[in-house]
């Protein structure tokens, strides 16, 4: 105990230390008074009026895809442009692209959704738990966050251009323009990751690279660098960006990676007088010598902020790339593997995510551009510090954190999904209801089963879990009122997941009061472990006139139910080198690791399109250049840019390394489609070893 106090002492006074004169800041201000183009003084967070204009249609599915900050097409209605005028593109970093506003409806208040709401908190701090905390961009009726993500050329200095969809949740959307009142506050993180999306990679004449961060909670981006870190498994002599690198993107994990990816996906502390914070995420885990342990080393390389959000740089290292975040604030995360092949456009999620920022923090936050560089001295003994406090931890000389005791054995650096949980679960829908959860945020399409449920987006399973949980299969039971559960006798599940959750099972009821339910949507009002079931599934549990129940539940290998997989076809596009976005339905075992593309080569003598054997350069190089390996963009969603010709061909990998070939898997162009696969995974023995190759022929 006193070696931990020591050592915190010896943080404490790090944190404590001095910063070094610096220099004026130049272009990235983020407070201090500024002067718009209309004359109007803006300074730092106060409240400014101005006028709102709409743009788009109510139910778009693609916002904004060309944008000038250059995010790439965008799902969310959320999204405003601003003047190239305004005190925001001028003086936030990033030209303001990622900034966000907190928006009220002022005039005229008979066409403002809540005429009571037509004013902000005095300052921003009042409103600081709705920001950390919030769900949703709708804070209050009447009252949005929106981020900016464009320039609007016809706009005034304080216009606003608004997505139609938000629009409506501020005024009357046959009002053409209405007054608002809004501000810039810390972004909340809404339980999303930060994202990086990739515009363009060349490997070819050094390597270029064109990247934005998207979803980035807090104050936004000040800098953004790039290196290859070592590895232990590293070989000199490989060329940079080799061709035919193949890397699973970073939004999709194998089980090995899962206590890996824990570290980045828990929000970091506040860094405050210029002191940093650092953590690492994705495939390595601890500190990485010469990169984490070197932060401003020669290995890694600035990149250049050049319009928006963009960041270039040309002269890149071998592949997979890393990334170094650094906040405004002067956080820092190290992304392994944030960029694993040369594919462009992709968007790869983190895993992580920058902390809101303490309103207390806000003298610090005017130094945002002054990242404080330990001396030597003070790193030798951060990292003394830092290895004692290892050493504590690691044998249980550091107590766990409140979330991690309420997450039991899905708390701490190494959850155990297979060992039971408790919370509570609520129910949606009506019962006998043909279709649930048409538009469910996995991207499964309509369902027709009952057995669905959604978790909450700060759920382990779904930052943990491959496709964000989607398609993960829980074991249920009801555990009180026990007058309330259909089976009283069944309200503890069994010690280890039992044989008839294997293969044989043909039902979702494995036995009165026990289910199996699968991750098909996120419930953004649920606690971390709450459960929100289909009431038809719920009254398999409990008697549905009780609202809520509390339920014991764990993570099985999904049974196949007797059905094969089958792939659904979202959107394709035919035209501008084609575009694919689908999900597969109906996997069984522990889910999807990776998605591939291609068109393999026919034995045209035969004069059939699946003619049997083995297909050269399909099978027999499952990791050759033919395949394309898809982006999981969001949940189950898996898209791809820059299509072979019909009929496609997929490869279908496993969380345990089994690849399915299903050649003929789609065969046209319509949208949405619904295709079977033919075939299905085994639910794996766990005494069996990994991998395997099943080909399927259409």
């Amino acid at each position: 105990m006193h070696a931990l106090m020591a050592a915190a002492l010896v943080m404490v006074a790090l944190a404590a230390a001095p910063l070094a004169a610096q220099p004026a800041a130049t272009g990235n201000a983020t407070t201090g008074n500024s002067t718009d183009g209309a004359g109007a003084v803006w300074a730092g967070d106060s409240p400014v009026s101005a006028r709102a204009f709409r743009f788009g249609t109510v139910g778009d599915k693609a916002t904004l895809a060309d944008n000038s900050c250059g995010f790439g097409p965008r799902t969310s209605a959320y999204t405003v442009g601003v003047s190239p005028n305004s005190s925001l593109v001028k003086l936030r970093p990033q030209s303001g692209c990622g900034t966000c506003l907190e928006v009220v409806c002022a005039e005229p208040s008979s066409a403002c959704v809540n005429p009571s709401a037509t004013t902000l908190p005095p300052v921003a701090a009042n409103a600081t738990a709705d920001y950390s905390n919030a769900t949703s961009n709708v804070l209050s009726p009447g009252r949005i966050i929106l981020t900016v993500a464009d320039t609007c050329l016809s706009c005034a200095p304080l216009d606003l251009n608004i997505h139609a969809d938000a629009y409506q949740q501020l005024a009357d959307p046959t009002v053409g323009i209405i007054g608002v009142t809004y501000r810039p506050v810390p972004c909340p993180s809404f339980g999303r990751n930060m994202s990086v999306y990739v515009s363009e990679f060349r490997a070819s004449e050094g390597g270029y690279l064109r990247l934005s961060v998207r979803d980035v909670a807090s104050d936004g981006l000040a800098e953004v660098a790039v290196a290859h870190c070592p590895r232990a498994t590293d070989n000199e002599t490989t060329p940079a960006a080799a061709a035919g690198t193949r890397g699973i993107p970073a939004d999709s994990s194998a089980a090995s990676d899962q206590a890996a990816s824990k570290a980045g996906a828990a929000n970091l502390p506040s860094a405050s007088g210029g002191t940093r914070a650092t953590r690492t995420a994705g495939r390595g885990g601890g500190l990485i010598p010469g990169c984490a342990g070197t932060l401003r080393g020669p290995i890694w390389r600035v990149m250049d902020n050049t319009a928006g959000a963009a960041w270039e740089y040309s002269g890149l290292p071998r592949l997979p790339l890393d990334l170094r975040l650094t906040g405004v604030g002067g956080q820092e995360l190290i992304l392994w593997n944030a960029i694993t092949n040369t594919t462009a456009p992709a968007v790869y999620r983190t895993r992580a995510q920058f902390s809101s920022v303490d309103p207390s923090l806000e003298p610090e936050r005017s130094n945002a551009s002054y990242l404080h560089t330990q001396t030597s001295d003070e790193m030798r003994a951060l990292a003394a510090a830092l290895m004692v406090l290892a050493a504590l931890a690691a044998r249980g000389g550091c107590s766990r954190s409140p979330i991690d005791e309420a997450l039991g054995a899905w708390g701490g650096g190494s959850p155990n999904f297979s060992l039971p949980v408790k919370g509570r679960a609520f129910r949606f829908g009506t019962a006998g209801e043909n279709v649930t959860l048409a538009n469910n945020s996995c991207a499964f399409g309509p369902s027709t089963s009952p057995y669905v449920v959604g978790v909450s987006p700060n759920s382990p399973l779904f930052r943990l879990r491959t496709q964000s949980g989607c398609g993960t299969c829980l074991e249920v039971v009801c555990v009180e009122p026990t007058s309330a559960c259909v089976n009283p006798n069944a309200t503890t599940l069994p010690t280890a997941v039992t044989n008839d959750t294997a293969d044989i099972a043909t039902s979702n009821v494995l036995s009165p009061g026990r289910l199996v339910l699968t991750i098909a949507d996120t419930c953004e009002s649920c606690s971390l472990l709450d459960l929100n079931i289909h009431a038809d599934a719920f009254a398999q549990l409990a008697d549905p006139a009780i609202g809520i129940i509390n339920v014991t539940y764990r993570q099985i290998p999904c049974p196949s139910f007797g059905r094969n997989m089958s792939v659904y076809v979202s959107d394709f596009h035919a035209s501008q080198g084609g575009y694919v976005r689908l999900s597969v339905r109906d996997v069984a075992g522990n889910g999807l690791a990776e998605v591939a593309v291609a068109h393999c080569q026919r034995n045209e003598t035969a004069g059939t399109a699946g003619d049997g054997g083995l297909i050269p350069g399909c099978t027999s190089t499952l990791r050759g250049p033919i395949w394309r390996v898809m982006n999981n963009t969001a949940g189950a969603a898996w898209e791809y840019s820059g299509l072979p010709r019909l009929p496609l061909d997929l490869r279908l990998t496993s969380v345990g390394g089994q690849d399915v070939i299903v050649r003929n898997a789609i065969t046209n162009s319509t949208a949405p489609a619904l295709y079977d696969s033919r075939t299905q995974y085994g639910v794996p023995d766990p005494s069996a070893a990994d991998g395997g190759l099943i080909v399927v022929l259409g």
